[in-house]
């Protein structure tokens, strides 16, 4: 199952969702629950980054190197970005994203096991017949609509 980052807004110009887990909740929203102070509010203007880039018409993968980029050619998997942390995502239906996971980064280079997982995951999505979004999204569950 998927849930959406933000509540269905037809002004959005692109669906961004999360897959979730068992239980309903994406690997976003339980980073997210990790995070304190300072580090909370990065990835939160992370997730405000995109909310934003969601309402422009053009593809989000025409945006500046420095705030998203490819990391692996085939499939093709990118990665948002903002300070230290990432979020994986690949194309979905239509002008559709989907996010697979967030992390810290620690090295130079994009995490294997992150690309790797988002690759599944991505796999996953494609050969699964139910696409269907959850009732709640994340932005609201996270409390992020106050920002």
């Amino acid at each position: 199952m998927l849930k959406s980052l933000f509540s269905v807004d037809k002004s959005f110009k692109w669906q961004y969702s999360a897959i979730c887990q068992k239980g309903g909740v994406s690997q976003l929203e339980e980073f997210f629950a990790t995070l304190t102070g300072k580090d909370r509010t990065v990835f939160a203007k992370l997730l405000v980054m995109i909310r934003e880039f969601a309402k422009e018409t053009k593809s989000p993968h025409l945006l500046p190197d420095d705030w998203c980029h490819q990391v692996h050619k085939k499939p093709p998997i990118w990665e948002f970005i903002k300070g230290s942390f990432r979020i994986f995502w690949f194309d979905g239906e239509g002008k559709a994203i989907v996010c697979s996971s967030s992390l810290r980064k620690k090295g130079n280079k994009a995490d294997k096991a992150a690309v790797a997982d988002a690759i599944k995951k991505r796999d996953e999505y494609i050969s699964s017949k139910q696409k269907e979004l959850a009732p709640s999204d994340i932005w609201t569950d996270m409390g992020l609509e106050k920002l």
